[in-house]
């Protein structure tokens, strides 16, 4: 994909740009793409979730991307997304047990603040975090370490 190649939030952006320039009607799919292409320009990945929810809605997929797009985005944004993700039931994971190990480091952590005070919220004592044995990163395992430092 042209995001590939260019990965920007400016080529991400103008994907959809395009799209719509030829006549042609942006799908979920679109989105999750341009989205995949916008970690750390949260606020062209905040544009974009606001633009599908209001026309197609939001899914988990979406949701997940976006959340991962958010990344350096103030901590009560990130938290406020998390509570639209639990409102509309789109992340059933976020019960008792809690999938963090597709998330990059950064993304994982806010997960957790956001999962550990809607558990507090809760007065739910009981939590499984699943991180993952390592498998998906370059050297190293990251989360693991990360989390327990946390």
């Amino acid at each position: 994909t042209a995001c590939s190649r260019s990965p920007s939030s400016t080529a991400a952006l103008q994907l959809l740009k395009d799209l719509e320039e030829r006549g042609l009607k942006a799908n979920i799919t679109s989105y999750n793409i341009a989205l995949s292409c916008l970690a750390g320009a949260w606020e062209s990945a905040l544009m974009l979730l606001e633009e599908v929810d209001e026309g197609l809605g939001l899914e988990a997929l979406t949701l997940r991307v976006g959340f991962d797009a958010l990344r350096g985005a103030p901590l009560e944004l990130a938290l406020s997304f998390h509570r639209r993700a639990v409102d509309l039931d789109l992340m059933p994971s976020l019960k008792k047990v809690t999938d963090l190990h597709e998330f990059p480091a950064e993304t994982a952590l806010v997960w957790l603040c956001a999962t550990l005070l809607d558990a507090a919220l809760r007065d739910e004592s009981d939590l499984i975090l699943i991180c993952g044995q390592g498998k998906h990163s370059r050297e190293t395992p990251v989360l693991a370490p990360t989390l327990l430092e946390f």
